[in-house]
């Protein structure tokens, strides 16, 4: 362990004159990049058909690309760190919130046919039980055959198809979807299992 944390430190050098060298002022630089691309735009709308200015505008349009990117994902893992910050510091505050938002949605009490106010949550999820039953129907034998009749009329899939879909997955499957995952999400707890 102590080998590690004294190559991490020896790394963190490193890294810090990295940022200093390429990526301290990303965003004043993305900024300087969003003017100088206005200026030749403006210059190349003056003179559409000067094909320096048409060149100069496309060397201005990709460096601003590049930049723009290079900001948008420095920004984002700015947010990310500070909404950890944050998050971290008012835990208490985060909690009481969404307790707020629960009560705020929870039925407490409800009115049966009768207009009855009833408020034991019992009584509460057995008229949502009564509610359901009666507006979607029971469980039924005829409703079944009805159903059945309807898939059979329809599209079906063909005896391959339920073959490939019943499949077992293999770990390269798993790693195909993981890695289709988009950059900038963040990994969920689950994600640290490596393959």
């Amino acid at each position: 362990m102590f080998q590690i944390v004294k190559k991490l430190k020896l790394l963190k050098k490193e890294l810090k004159m990295l940022n200093t060298q390429f990526f301290r002022n990303l965003v004043a630089e993305a900024n300087n990049d969003r003017m100088t691309l206005h200026l030749a735009q403006n210059k190349q709308q003056a003179d559409p058909m000067n094909m320096t200015l048409q060149r100069e505008e496309k060397e201005k349009i990709f460096k601003f690309k590049n930049t723009s990117h290079m900001e948008e994902m420095f920004l984002q893992l700015k947010s990310k760190e500070n909404w950890s910050k944050l998050g971290n510091d008012n835990t208490k505050y985060f909690y009481f919130v969404i307790k707020h938002r629960r009560l705020k949605y929870a039925t407490t009490q409800l009115r049966d046919e009768n207009g009855v106010w009833k408020h034991d949550l019992a009584t509460i999820s057995s008229l949502f039980v009564k509610h359901y039953e009666e507006m979607l129907g029971r469980k039924c034998e005829t409703g079944r055959k009805t159903f059945e009749g309807f898939f059979q009329n329809g599209h079906t899939l063909t005896i391959q198809q339920h073959i490939v879909i019943i499949h077992p997955f293999a770990e390269k499957d798993i790693k195909h979807a993981t890695f289709k995952i988009d950059s900038n999400k963040s990994p969920g707890p689950a994600m640290g299992v490596g393959f």
